[in-house]
């Protein structure tokens, strides 16, 4: 994530929640927009991706709603 925002500065930002994991862990996130350092209104979009480490389609579903981006 670090790497996109880096190499698309104006298309991706990293941010973190001000919550916490239940296991005291930072959570952090993309977001990726037309132009991320303005703000337009638009409904947000959150995706979590192998949230159920276990259950097979929660990583193919990331992997599947990547890809139509």
């Amino acid at each position: 994530m670090a790497s996109l925002a880096q190499q698309y500065p104006t298309k991706a930002k990293l941010f973190t929640l001000k919550e916490t994991s239940l296991e005291n862990r930072t959570i952090r996130g993309l977001e990726i927009s037309r132009d991320v350092n303005t703000s337009d209104g638009k409904p947000v979009f959150l995706m979590v991706g192998l949230h159920h480490a276990r259950e097979w389609p929660s990583g193919e579903l990331t992997i599947g709603c990547k890809a139509a981006f």
